[in-house]
């Protein structure tokens, strides 16, 4: 046996090189492996290999008895409001302080829904076509 492979749902893991085979490794190999799992469902696969290629994969299916990781997405809001156009807005009156308040509404959902909430807000002579292109590329 020249190598030891541990995978989970099909993806390798990292183990230890000296957890590995050395050279003095022979037909009676024993070894404790240790190995990190992530906090979910999942199986876990051993694979042996030797000079001839890998042997069939030892698996097990294991369950997760804690308490499943919450990954939570980040949100980037761009919120834009221009009170005076050269034309009259007729069904908005208030489009800047709704920009505010819809950027700090969303502020509020940090740390709950998202994990980080950053919000760019554009109002008035702010709100220019290169500066909403700026803040909405990243």
């Amino acid at each position: 046996m020249t190598e030891i492979r541990a995978l989970i749902d099909d993806k390798p893991l990292e183990i230890d090189k000296d957890q590995q085979p050395n050279a003095k490794a022979g037909a009676d190999f024993v070894r404790d492996i240790t190995i990190d799992t992530p906090r979910a469902n999942g199986t876990v696969s051993l694979v042996a290999l030797n000079q001839f290629g890998p042997s069939q994969a030892a698996s097990v299916k294991v369950e997760w008895a804690g308490l499943v990781e919450e990954v939570r997405p980040d949100l980037y809001v761009l919120a834009d409001g221009v009170r005076d156009y050269s034309r009259p807005a007729e069904l908005l009156k208030f489009p800047d302080q709704d920009a505010r308040d819809f950027a700090a509404r969303m502020r509020q959902q940090e740390n709950h829904f998202y994990a980080r909430v950053t919000p760019h807000l554009l109002t008035n002579d702010h709100a220019t076509i290169d500066a909403i292109k700026k803040n909405s590329s990243g």
